[in-house]
This record gives structure tokens, sequence and C-alpha cells, in this order.
């Protein structure tokens, strides 16, 4: 206690960003038979204060043991109890649980509003009872792979808007305004403004088509490292896949196309399973 007021980073954070401590507990760690996961990284920490209302400490303490596996189950990747030494509230418990996402979360509280054991282990009366802190991995927020992820989408749809205004002056170029301006019947497009425009409209395409699983991936906030590489290879396959369409280039377009179309795929199967 005495060496973090002399570490640099703590005085930048109190000095330099506002940082304001108002309370510092320690506590004494109780024992919780729980085999910790941590891959992925955890992104979560529910913490939930208590007193015993009733119960003996050991009694407890075993109750929320036969629990662990319920969390264990529903996703839970760590699990600590302790009670605290210091601070106002001497003698509170506390647990923390960490969970790789949301749903998670969701889905160990169902489980344990089903579990008799749940039940019993309620006698604890709960304060302040679930408190969800977003974990910060060190020097980095995990909520980088997340933006990186989002990025690539808003990327790629730029690029899509700036194919649409290169096509279109392709074309004007070839045919004129006042036949683009026109109902465009019989209007057929050759050569480069003709793969363009056929380029163009596989770029929508894969837009639309990948759009709802990047989506779907940023609302579970399941994002991990993976699918943010899917998304970058999505990215750079379907920048080759355009520029080899209006070269001319067969077979090589083809290649990136279906790398494109499999990393799409593969964010479907990662919302699935």
């Amino acid at each position: 206690m005495n060496m973090i007021p002399q570490s640099s980073a703590y005085s930048r954070m109190i000095s330099d960003h506002a940082v304001a401590p108002f309370a510092r507990n320690v506590f004494r760690g109780k024992p919780i038979e729980f085999e910790p996961k941590l891959e992925p990284t955890p992104k979560y920490l529910m913490l939930t204060r208590a007193h015993r209302r009733s119960l003996e400490e050991t009694a407890m303490l075993d109750l929320l043991n036969k629990t662990a596996p319920v969390f264990k189950s529903a996703g839970a990747q760590t699990m600590r109890m302790g009670q605290t030494l210091t601070g106002s509230d001497l003698g509170t418990y506390m647990l923390g649980v960490t969970y790789p996402d949301m749903s998670a979360i969701e889905r160990t509280y169902d489980a344990l509003a089903n579990s008799h054991r749940s039940r019993s282990r309620y006698a604890l009366n709960h304060e302040d009872c679930r408190h969800r802190l977003s974990l910060i991995d060190t020097g980095r927020a995990e909520g980088n792979n997340m933006q990186g992820f989002m990025f690539y989408l808003v990327l790629y749809g730029l690029i899509v808007i700036i194919l649409i205004v290169v096509q279109v002056l392709a074309a004007a170029q070839q045919v004129g305004l006042s036949a683009l301006a026109g109902n465009r019947e019989n209007l057929v497009l050759t050569g480069f403004a003709g793969r363009l425009e056929r380029a163009t409209s596989n770029s929508l395409l894969a837009l639309a088509l990948v759009s709802p699983a990047v989506l779907m991936t940023h609302v579970s906030e399941s994002v991990s490292n993976f699918p943010n590489q899917l998304m970058l290879i999505f990215l750079i396959a379907r920048i080759a896949y355009v520029a080899m369409y209006a070269l001319g280039v067969v077979w090589f377009r083809t290649v990136a196309w279906l790398t494109a179309f499999t990393c799409t795929a593969l964010l479907y199967v990662g919302l699935v399973l």
C-alpha cells in the first residue's frame, strides 16, 4: 500500500485523468472449487456483495461450492470469494465472477433462478447486488477488437461508396451522361465500365451479406481475435477482388471472392455455435 502512491502510472491517473479513489478494501480469500478458464480473455466482472443472514460461513461456502457448476456450465470463467478486513463494511462478503460476454451473464442468472441449490444460496442477504464491470487488459481496453471489427465494416462500406462513384464516372465516359440519366433500357456497358458495373453489384451484395453478421457479433459482444482477423481478411480479399475484376484478371479474382465469402460464412457460423 505504501508503494502505490510512488507509482508514476498511479500518479498520472490521479493528476492527469482525475481518477478519484473513494474506497479501498482488503479481502481475505475464501475457498471456492472452480477451475478457471482464461481463453478467451474475460471481458466482464460481476461483483456481488452480501452479508450472511442465517448460515454459518462453512455452510454458506459449501452451498457456493455446490452452485459453482451452475456458473461454470453457463459460461463463467473465474469465480472467487472474499471477506472484507478493512473499511466500513467489515465482514461483508464479495463474490467476483468473470465472463466472456453479456449473454453468459444472462445465462448464468437464468440458470441460478431455476436451480434449487441457488435458492438455498440466497439465504445470503444481497446488497448492491450485481455490478457489471468491463475488464481492462494491461495498457489497453479489451474493446480494441470490437473497434477494429466495426472499423473494417465501415471501411468496406466507404470503399463500396467510392467504387460506385468510380463506376458511374466510367459509365458516363463510355455512354454519356444523357444515357445514364435516362431509363437505361437496353443500355449495355462493355469493357472496363462493364466490369466495374458487375464488380460494384457484387460488392453491394457482399456488403449486404456481411453486415448482419458483423452487427449481430457486435451486439452479442463476443468479438475475439479470430472474428477480428476474419473481417480483416474479408476486407483485403474484397479489395483484391474488385481490383482484379476491373483489370480483367480471371481465376485469381475467383479465389479472392471465395476467400471473402468463406470469411462471411465463418462469421455466421460463429454466431450459431
